[in-house]
């Protein structure tokens, strides 16, 4: 029997950046974790299906009040950002770099498949392909350039796949906003 059956999950509160010209991430989410990695159960936030964001990490709390249950079931570490998905230095490192010396763009393409697992959209399999083939490539290597020269997944190609899934998660996300006068969340 799997004994990590039985194991809490954790939930991260993380942020994602997607504009270049901002120093920081625009959006949050909290992001459940099971250690050892079961296969297909780590996801963002969601209330009924769909991917819930908010603009400020002080929301997390009151964030997490709204998700779909599991979440709640978690063990919360929401004190501060875990990590920050740098959506918008992975683009510009795979339109134009040669190496990714701070794996950011691993930890981007995990987070993006994650978040389009969540939504319960199907990965196209040529897009699959690619996005698993250098998630696969740069777990281990920070070199990318030869890579991404590779007719079977280039440049062009990723960056693709990459704008499919960002638009599979916006078209079934919910930005969470704060009404202050109502002290709740809309």
């Amino acid at each position: 029997m799997d004994e990590r059956v039985n194991e809490r999950p954790n939930l991260y509160l993380v942020g994602v950046r997607l504009n270049a010209t901002r120093p920081g991430p625009e959006l949050y989410t909290l992001l459940l974790l099971h250690e050892g990695s079961i296969p297909g159960d780590d996801r963002p936030l969601t209330r009924d299906g769909a991917i819930l964001w908010f603009s400020k990490p002080e929301l997390a709390a009151r964030a997490l009040l709204l998700g779909d249950e599991p979440f709640r079931e978690a063990q919360p570490f929401l004190d501060e950002v875990a990590i920050v998905y740098d959506i918008a230095h992975a683009i510009s490192l795979i339109a134009h770099a040669d190496q990714d010396d701070g794996a950011v763009i691993v930890n981007c393409l995990n987070i993006l498949l994650d978040a389009v697992s969540a939504t319960g959209f199907p990965l196209l399999s040529a897009h699959r392909t690619v996005l698993s083939a250098l998630a696969d490539h740069t777990t281990f290597s920070k070199e990318i350039g030869e890579f991404l020269n590779d007719p079977s997944h280039d440049r062009a190609a990723v960056l693709d796949a990459i704008t499919w899934a960002v638009g599979a998660i916006t078209s079934n996300s919910e930005m969470l906003s704060f009404d202050e006068e109502a002290s709740g969340f809309s």
